[in-house]
Formats: C-alpha cells, structure tokens, sequence
C-alpha cells in the first residue's frame, strides 16, 4: 500500500537522472489520481481524466492530457471497433 499524509500530497513520486522534467521527476500520481510521466520536450505529460466521447466511426472515449502544471495540452482518442 502507498498512501499519502493527507489529500493534498502526491501519494507516490519517482525521480531520477533520467528525467527531463525540471525537479528530474520520472512519475507522480498526484493526489487527484492524475498520472505525470517525464517526456515531451522538458514537459512531461499528465494523463488527467477519462471523458466519453461517441462518433460514428468508433470512437468510445478520450483521455484529457494536461502539463505537468495542470494546462490542457490536447486529448487521445480511445477507440472501439464495433
């Protein structure tokens, strides 16, 4: 179990030399359940919510990618083929 101190604090953070990120995070759930992941150019990426999504050709869903700050950076599609 990896638990925080409270519902502000991130539950789990990983860094390393590896990391592009500033601080050289490598990963981070935060305290909302969001996923962090050192990538991109010095960004990272925050895998944030899970919305729906419908459209004829198949799309079931999106998934919200943020910066590591919390700004929407654009969406992935999550498709079903019917």
């Amino acid at each position: 179990m990896i638990s925080a101190k409270d519902n502000a604090e991130s539950p789990l953070r990983i860094y390393g030399p590896g990391s592009n990120l500033g601080d050289h995070r490598l990963l981070e759930v935060t305290a909302s359940g969001e996923l962090i992941l050192a990538g991109g150019n010095g960004n990272g990426y925050r895998l944030a919510e899970l919305m729906g999504a419908t459209n004829p050709s198949g799309w079931s869903g999106v998934l919200k990618v943020k910066t590591p700050a919390g700004a929407t950076a654009g969406y992935i599609l999550l498709y079903s083929n019917p």
